[in-house]
């Protein structure tokens, strides 16, 4: 298994790549890093995933879903909040909406 990942990884099919002993770790830092990201922008993206699962080929009424969730995001307090944050070179303190 381990030349099958590491051949995925080359592909770029994996974002990550790491031992068995360090997988416990990596996913716990790994969530902490995700739980700090804008809550709008992650329920958007599980839904988008979620729709994407359902849909194949994507038609369009699937396709304005989508789309209807990114404009969400971009008209959000977060996603301002998230611009501001990066012009001052500060942490972003997202509220959700």
């Amino acid at each position: 298994y381990a030349a099958a990942a590491a051949e995925a990884a080359k592909w770029g099919i994996l974002n990550h790549l790491v031992d068995s002993s360090e997988l416990e770790t990596f996913t716990y830092d790994l969530a902490q890093l995700i739980a700090t990201k804008a809550p709008l922008v992650l329920s958007v993206v599980k839904e988008q995933l979620r729709i994407l699962a359902d849909a194949s080929p994507i038609t369009s009424d699937v396709f304005e879903r989508i789309e209807a969730l990114r404009v969400s995001v971009y008209r959000s307090a977060d996603y301002l909040e998230g611009i501001r944050a990066f012009q001052e070179k500060r942490s972003p303190v997202f509220t959700g909406r």
